[in-house]
């Protein structure tokens, strides 16, 4: 009986979340701090994560083919982030910071890819609390730095992101990967021709966290649109974070009781109905009750679509469909960086609320084509 490995790749995915925290989430504040303006953070934000995905489609074919152990690049990409981070404590350059954060989100498929890995090869491992225990570790990780930051400065950031980021590879050296299953030579089939249900899924994903990231980038306006302020901020977010972590905790029992494809088609309805009640928010109490709704949204969709992918495709295409998911959020994230802000600054809040709406219905209309056309799971104990 192999031992269970919950909570060793619980701690992965935490330290990969804390590392994300002061290098990703406070970036911009950072950046802005060392003369950078919006501009230049913007684009060096979109380049670095359109770059990452098409990075992440290639490495992802190479870990799927063998030509690449995924624990060697999982290492190399910690380390460069370690090394980034070292340079930006001494120079914060926009090319440092620019590489940190490509090996940074091209890491972030590959950490999910390595639970579904373990759980093909048989491994003791359940993601969902795996993944709470990092969204617990986000939640809770953030009050702290904010609190120390407050007191330290802002250029603490890069400093922070070397502590976590060299527990991460501690907890990465210490990890017993599995065997990871190598492709053969007489299957070149393209992804999208094998499982055509991705060509619906992928653009709905990318729909979805177009309009969650548009939302979550401008939410402190909603925030004093209601008579909010930077306190009532903290505290949206803060229930946001919290409410996924119930879920997270609980996907295995959820997972056992109701199949991928219903899951999803749920959860991207929540999606649709959130953008509409987050519309018609009069006051700072709605705007919290509907922030509890990320436990169905993000909380549930997340943990969902990795298993719905793992149980969907061939264990050959484990690192690909992970870096499919992937490079969707992060497309729906760029476009989301580089129009929502044209939207808030021409029409205000409202009407970027109500492009939202529309955007989230269509990503839920995508979505539910893409499962109803699709068949059977591929059975997988």
């Amino acid at each position: 009986m192999k031992k269970n490995k919950t909570l060793h790749y619980g701690l992965i995915q935490s330290s990969y979340w804390l590392s994300y925290l002061p290098l990703f989430a406070y970036a911009t504040t950072f950046l802005l701090d060392a003369g950078y303006n919006n501009l230049t953070i913007g684009l060096l934000f979109a380049s670095a994560n359109l770059t990452s995905i098409l990075l992440q489609s290639f490495l992802a074919s190479a870990v799927d083919s063998g030509a690449i152990p995924m624990k060697g690049l999982m290492l190399g990409q910690a380390l460069m982030i370690l090394f980034m981070a070292v340079l930006i404590s001494w120079q914060p350059l926009a090319p440092f910071y620019f590489l940190l954060l490509l090996a940074l989100m091209s890491l972030q498929p590959f950490v999910n890819a390595l639970s579904v890995s373990c759980i093909h090869e048989g491994v003791d491992l359940d993601f969902g609390i795996s993944r709470g225990m990092a969204s617990l570790a986000y939640s809770v990780g953030s009050v702290f730095l904010g609190s120390l930051l407050a007191k330290r400065g802002i250029f603490i950031t890069p400093y922070a992101g070397m502590a976590f980021i060299v527990f991460h590879l501690l907890c990465l050296i210490s990890f017993p990967f599995p065997p990871f299953y190598k492709e053969k030579e007489s299957v070149k089939i393209k992804i999208g021709t094998r499982y055509p249900f991705l060509l619906l899924f992928i653009p709905s994903v990318v729909l979805l966290f177009f309009g969650y990231g548009m939302f979550h980038n401008y939410l402190v306006h909603l925030i004093r649109f209601v008579g909010g302020d930077e306190r009532a901020l903290g505290i949206a977010i803060g229930i946001s974070a919290f409410a996924e972590v119930p879920t997270m905790f609980s996907f295995t029992r959820i997972s056992a009781r109701f199949d991928g494809k219903k899951l999803l088609v749920f959860s991207a309805f929540f999606f649709a109905l959130k953008a509409t009640l987050d519309l018609f928010a009069k006051n700072i109490l709605m705007v919290y009750i509907n922030q509890s709704l990320n436990a169905v949204t993000f909380g549930l969709f997340l943990p969902a679509a990795i298993f719905y992918l793992s149980h969907s495709m061939e264990k050959k295409d484990t690192a690909r469909g992970q870096a499919l998911l992937t490079s969707a959020i992060i497309a729906g994230n760029v476009l989301a960086s580089l129009l929502g802000g044209a939207l808030m600054d021409s029409f205000g809040i409202q009407t970027l609320l109500r492009v939202i709406v529309i955007i989230e219905i269509l990503g839920f209309l995508l979505m539910l084509s893409a499962m109803k056309g699709e068949k059977n799971e591929i059975g997988r104990s």
